[in-house]
């Protein structure tokens, strides 16, 4: 779905915010919106005439755009703590604790690693360290890419 989309949808498409739109590339992830808004700033405070509605309009188009695409940490929190029993999926508590701090030797701590570092050490796994044996290789496949993200997502915010 396009930034453009959501804030129609939300009612927020007008002429400023069509301005906004166009000045920001089509496909937007979340780290680069402020970037993007700043480098058009000078663009859109010529057609806004106030840099009190630019920083309106930054606070309309992140709500937007993260009520819309924030990762789904209840669905994150779901499998962490329960699993996904349809899918023979097991909750990632019952190895790396409730905090993520993990049992040692064999289960690492995931706290306090980020989203990205936890997402691609998932999608990774079965090319870099799935070995017969290994609980993980076990788990792994039975991850859809929307639930390792949004597991890798509730996880970041674990301490």
């Amino acid at each position: 779905m396009h930034l453009h989309d959501v804030l129609a949808d939300q009612g927020h498409l007008d002429e400023l915010a069509e301005a906004v739109l166009h000045a920001l590339p089509a496909e937007i992830q979340a780290h680069d919106l402020e970037q993007a808004l700043a480098h058009a700033h000078r663009d859109l405070l010529a057609r806004a005439g106030s840099a009190a509605t630019i920083d309106l309009l930054r606070k309309v188009v992140a709500s937007a755009y993260h009520a819309s695409f924030a990762p789904d940490v209840d669905l994150g929190q779901r499998i962490y703590t329960e699993g996904n029993p349809a899918e023979g999926l097991p909750a990632c508590i019952t190895c790396h604790r409730p905090t993520g701090s993990g049992i040692r030797p064999d289960f690492p701590r995931l706290s306090g690693q980020s989203a990205e570092y936890l997402d691609s050490q998932l999608a990774s796994w079965m090319a870099v360290r799935g070995k017969p044996g290994k609980l993980m290789t076990m788990i792994v496949p039975h991850l859809q890419p929307d639930e390792r993200q949004a597991v890798a997502d509730y996880i970041s915010k674990l301490h």
